[in-house]
């Protein structure tokens, strides 16, 4: 009423004292105004009770936080190919091993692929081809990668497609990285 501007998506806590708990609602509000006045004379408002979904959240954030400690003490890192895009997303600690901070690498598979050890090159790239095409039952191999410093460091990678296309043509390739000796 006070702005007569409305109001979407307002995430807010309420405590029920008697419970000691918080219920979470989403407010929205539109104000509706009376002829030529600038100032609203009522607010039509509606809260939904968001407390489920704002508990799954939480759930899920905590899962992800103990997912990536494991997966770091486990001395392993993962990636995720969007394959039409081109797009891969790394974890932190992908990039930590070749000497990157997470917003330092880029998300183009060419950020990748240019770091590979030209020695190992070809082979990297045939058996990814290979185990995209079918033509083997998984992708696994070991190879150097540059590092940000120009060292090279050693590395094993093992994937799995995860989304195929309604032609079963693959979309997206997970997978696991690990730092060799």
């Amino acid at each position: 009423l006070s702005t007569g501007k409305p109001v979407q998506g307002f995430v807010m806590g309420v405590q029920n004292q008697s419970t000691e708990s918080t219920r979470w609602i989403i407010v929205n509000a539109v104000p509706e105004f009376n002829g030529s006045s600038k100032k609203p004379y009522r607010v039509y408002a509606t809260f939904d009770d968001i407390t489920e979904l704002m508990e799954s959240q939480h759930n899920l954030q905590v899962m992800s936080d103990r997912l990536d400690v494991a997966v770091r003490i486990a001395g392993i890192a993962w990636w995720d190919w969007h394959i039409p895009e081109n797009e891969v997303r790394v974890s932190e600690f992908k990039a930590h091993v070749i000497g990157y901070e997470s917003k330092e690498v880029g998300r183009e598979l060419d950020f990748w692929t240019s770091r590979i050890h030209p020695e190992d090159f070809d082979r990297v790239m045939g058996a990814m081809e290979q185990y995209l095409k079918g033509e083997a039952d998984e992708y696994r191999v070991e190879y150097r990668l540059k590092t940000k410093d120009g060292d090279f460091v050693a590395l094993a990678d093992r994937g799995e497609i995860i989304e195929r296309g309604e032609d079963g043509a693959p979309l997206r390739l997970f997978g696991t990285v690990e730092k060799r000796s």
